[in-house]
């Protein structure tokens, strides 16, 4: 891990070959940074709470060691190769190759239905793996020229000795269908078209389906 100062990060956002690519809260607040059209650098602003985990798990060491654990079960991630750190603001950077690709929901919006199938197979290999990615919905998917499919933010996962249980699925199917951007999406492609599947591959009793259905179904948050 690299030390930098104050001014130092300052260069860093003022770099003519930085651009920001998105935003946090405010326009002050750039979020991530794309330097020279092939690299990425993801900024981890300080959280204003005393009583944050953060000051004990800082969220870019979890970001780091969770795209550690993924690539190795076999998934598309940001590969980091520099962290820095600066004290002065308490904030972490990570450097990464930019992956190759178009997020979901721009595909999905061009028209590009189908390749929410390949989300809904995504989903079901995660679980089976124990793998709860807390943090998905349709922008944190990058569909790569190869057909795979790229996790981005991964900051928030939590990996589980044994596939996830209904419960746990349902938890997080019901965080991907709640995302408002994507709402349009989920009524014109179907909740139930996208349980069936996500069903393909998700090795569950009929008793578990029938829990996670139920449950799906009395969510209400998009129409089926």
């Amino acid at each position: 891990m690299d030390i930098i100062s104050c001014q130092e990060f300052t260069a860093i956002c003022h770099d003519t070959e930085t651009q920001t690519i998105k935003f946090g809260k405010t326009i002050q607040q750039p979020k991530v940074f794309e330097k020279n059209g092939d690299t990425i650098i993801k900024l981890f602003y300080p959280k204003k709470s005393r009583l944050s985990s953060d000051r004990i798990r800082p969220r870019a060491m979890r970001f780091y060691r969770n795209v550690n654990q993924l690539h190795q079960s076999g998934y598309t991630v940001p590969r980091v190769d520099k962290i820095q750190f600066c004290p002065e603001l308490r904030m972490y950077l990570l450097y990464y190759p930019k992956i190759q690709g178009r997020d979901i929901r721009c595909l999905a919006k061009d028209g590009n239905l189908d390749v929410i199938r390949h989300v809904a197979h995504l989903l079901a290999d995660l679980h089976e793996k124990g793998i709860f990615y807390r943090s998905i919905h349709l922008e944190n998917l990058l569909y790569q020229p190869d057909g795979k499919i790229a996790l981005l933010d991964v900051t928030d996962v939590k990996f589980k000795s044994a596939a996830l249980s209904w419960y746990f699925r349902y938890r997080n199917i019901r965080h991907l269908f709640n995302e408002p951007l994507d709402k349009d999406l989920w009524q014109a492609f179907g909740i139930s078209n996208f349980m069936k599947e996500y069903y393909q591959f998700a090795k569950l009793s009929p008793h578990s389906r029938f829990l996670l259905d139920y449950l799906v179904q009395q969510s209400g948050s998009v129409k089926k």
